[in-house]
């Protein structure tokens, strides 16, 4: 599948789902949020207004996750947008007590080794975000 259309249906799936778990409203603001990236840099609403923004569930033990990063589609995809100016975040939801949780220093090793290209990578493991 080309990475553009693989886009496309990851987004098409989230917007599917997102009645569901958010308050967010198509073509309305994304409900306030602040969230700190792994080298410190700050992320809200105010700081990314004006910006396309891909918010990428991520998990090391995910089937998906792994094919798309270790067949190199998801890292070309990452570069190909943030080249136009995207910012993408790769955001890890997993609750710190869950065996797939992944600490500050063994995501650094995840970005290394699966070649992440991401804007930055966030550690939301109290949900404040997702």
């Amino acid at each position: 599948m080309k990475p553009e259309r693989l886009l496309v249906l990851f987004t098409l799936l989230v917007a599917g789902f997102a009645p569901a778990v958010s308050a967010a409203d198509i073509g309305e603001p994304a409900p306030p949020f602040s969230v700190q990236g792994r080298e410190g840099a700050r992320y809200t609403n105010e700081t990314l207004k004006g910006t396309v923004v891909v918010l990428e569930s991520f998990g090391s033990d995910c089937p998906y996750c792994s094919n798309h990063y270790l067949s190199g589609a998801m890292p070309e995809l990452q570069e190909r947008y943030q080249e136009r100016g995207v910012v993408w975040l790769v955001v890890q939801s997993t609750h710190r007590d869950h065996k797939s949780y992944r600490t500050p220093d063994e995501a650094r090793e995840d970005w290394e080794r699966w070649g992440l290209k991401g804007s930055d990578y966030i550690d939301d493991h109290r949900g404040t975000l997702a």
